[in-house]
């Protein structure tokens, strides 16, 4: 396990994506959405859907979706007043508004025990870094954590891609990637997706993808079986890794957007939204103003 030169972090490159779709919808068609997302915040600075106590994922999609939000979408009248933005608020974005409390609140919480709790915790850390806020973190503590995720649980797919991610954000090269890649490769399905379903597909390409062993060869099945699922789908988790895997794979085409765009609309309900529909949401509703 050592330092290696590391090129743009995965994260990083998708946080932009989403923002730069973002910044083109309306501020009063996701200002909803963003009040269901701050109305989540608790007095710890952390975020919880519910009644839950404030937990490391649901801040993660917290911090996720109001970071994609435009200097001009965060002193629009209809956001402004969500985020408690001053109306002489003037170039310093959201960071003096909701970062603050989140990185106090991360700086308390516990040492990460597993690989998704490192995940979070190094995800939030990021983040809040690029809105020019600190928080602590014990990097070579979670370091040994993910580096010895295998050992904690079987491999799947899911489990990779966070390992991945954890590992470029510690600017750490993964180990062992060629059998990552390989059991990777061995959950591709005859029906083009990997372990039959979408978040698991998504996850793969991406994988392949950053570490540069995506076979053309696949890419129609899978584009066949991302269609066939969001042909259906109204889950805003799938339709998002769904529609980020076929922008991956410059296939937005292949599907009908208008009827995925009704159906978001339909399962987006900001009275039932908690946190992390919410980021699906926008991060969805992002990659469709995108393909328009």
């Amino acid at each position: 396990m050592h330092a290696n030169p590391q090129p743009p972090l995965y994260l990083d490159m998708l946080d932009d994506l989403l923002a730069s779709g973002l910044r083109q919808v309306d501020a009063g068609e996701i200002a909803p959405l963003i009040a269901a997302v701050m109305a989540c915040q608790r007095g710890d600075g952390g975020f919880a859907a519910g009644s839950k106590a404030s937990n490391p994922a649901d801040t993660d999609r917290a911090v996720a979706a109001l970071s994609m939000l435009s200097e001009r979408q965060v002193r629009d009248a209809r956001i402004r007043p969500l985020l408690g933005v001053g109306e002489d608020c003037q170039g310093c974005r959201h960071r003096c508004m909701w970062t603050r409390p989140v990185a106090d609140y991360v700086n308390w919480l516990p040492l990460p025990e597993d690989l998704q709790g490192c995940f979070h915790r190094l995800n939030l850390q990021r983040m809040l870094a690029r809105a020019g806020v600190v928080a602590q973190v014990d990097a070579a503590a979670m370091a040994i954590t993910v580096y010895h995720w295998r050992k904690e649980t079987p491999a799947n797919v899911l489990d990779t891609i966070l390992a991945s991610h954890c590992f470029q954000m510690l600017a750490l090269q993964m180990p062992l990637p060629r059998e990552a890649i390989a059991m990777i490769i061995a959950r591709h399905n005859d029906d083009g997706g990997f372990d039959g379903s979408i978040s698991a597909t998504a996850a793969a390409v991406a994988f392949l993808a950053i570490h540069e062993n995506l076979d053309a060869a696949i890419v129609p099945g899978i584009v066949r079986f991302l269609t066939r699922q969001l042909a259906t789908s109204a889950n805003p988790p799938d339709i998002f890794h769904g529609l980020l895997t076929l922008w991956t794979l410059g296939a937005m085409d292949a599907i009908d957007r208008l009827a995925i765009r009704k159906r978001l609309d339909a399962s987006a309900s900001p009275a039932q939204a908690d946190v992390a529909s919410a980021y699906y949401c926008l991060a969805a509703t992002a990659l469709l103003k995108l393909a328009a």
